[in-house]
């Protein structure tokens, strides 16, 4: 921390907390779902950490219909190409997510509770902006977020959802014909900083440091917070969350090449 009588760098931290945003516009402390992206379900974040980040393998997507019974008024339009074809016959849309499953732990699909169609246009749309993202801010926005902090501001109606963990991810195809693939973009796993700043802030509640990319940590990790906020009326700890999404991580970075501490003495302010 700065030492108070410090003008340069007490406005340094000042400037440096002003680049998180701690507002409810941010999806970082206020998700919502969205057009680009979209929610897995019925899987482990543990198994996706193994899957994705400590093996190195890609992942899937299958459509709702792809644990379903077919239904024919579904059926695609003639000519129409699907970028993740079902391993079963295709159904409409669930209106409800369906009932958790038991997670394979050879199983490299994310299962979703889109219908192909759904599924498909949602894959494109998050394509096509993860890419776009690249070209013009020269930084990689896309996420895959695990787990989430269910939480409540005073003065706001309603429970808010923060992402916890937040893996650097990339969706790939070899051509227009092959369907997507997810594979992890490099780097260790990220933690919350706008919601650590926050909590830390308004409740007076630190979050853990980020944990190492195995199922045992990322358990301890969820534990761990589970625990800090316990005392906190209405607050959980939703483990199963998984979600695909943008997250703006390029002022986190300045964040963390402001921060005084981890410059040499010869280059302080």
């Amino acid at each position: 921390m700065p030492n108070p009588g410090d003008p340069v760098a007490a406005r340094l931290e000042a400037d440096r907390l002003a680049l998180l945003d701690l507002s409810l516009r941010n999806p970082l402390l206020s998700h919502r779902p969205r057009a680009r992206g979209f929610e897995v379900v019925g899987e482990s974040p543990e198994q996706v950490v193994r899957c994705l980040v400590r093996d190195g393998r890609r992942m899937t997507f299958l459509p709702a219909s792809a644990v379903k019974d077919t239904d024919e008024k579904d059926a695609l339009p003639a000519g129409q190409l699907f970028l993740e074809q079902p391993s079963q016959p295709r159904v409409s849309e669930l209106s409800t997510i369906s009932p958790p499953v038991i997670p394979d732990p050879a199983d490299h699909k994310l299962q979703t509770s889109l219908n192909p169609e759904a599924l498909q246009t949602r894959l494109l749309a998050t394509f096509y902006a993860a890419r776009a993202s690249i070209e013009e801010q020269g930084v990689n926005t896309l996420f895959l977020a695990l787990g989430m902090l269910r939480w409540i501001e005073p003065g706001h109606e309603g429970v808010l959802r923060a992402p916890l963990i937040l893996v650097p991810v990339e969706l790939e195809r070899s051509s227009a014909r092959e369907r997507f693939r997810l594979r992890h973009a490099g780097g260790d796993l990220e933690t919350n900083l706008s919601l650590s700043q926050k909590l830390r802030a308004d409740f007076s509640i630190e979050l853990p440091e980020a944990p190492e990319a195995t199922e045992a940590e990322v358990t301890r990790y969820f534990d761990s917070i589970a625990s800090n906020v316990k005392e906190q009326t209405g607050w959980e700890v939703d483990r199963a969350a998984i979600v695909l999404g943008f997250f703006s991580f390029g002022k986190f970075l300045m964040y963390r090449d402001l921060d005084r501490e981890l410059w040499p003495e010869s280059a302080q302010p």
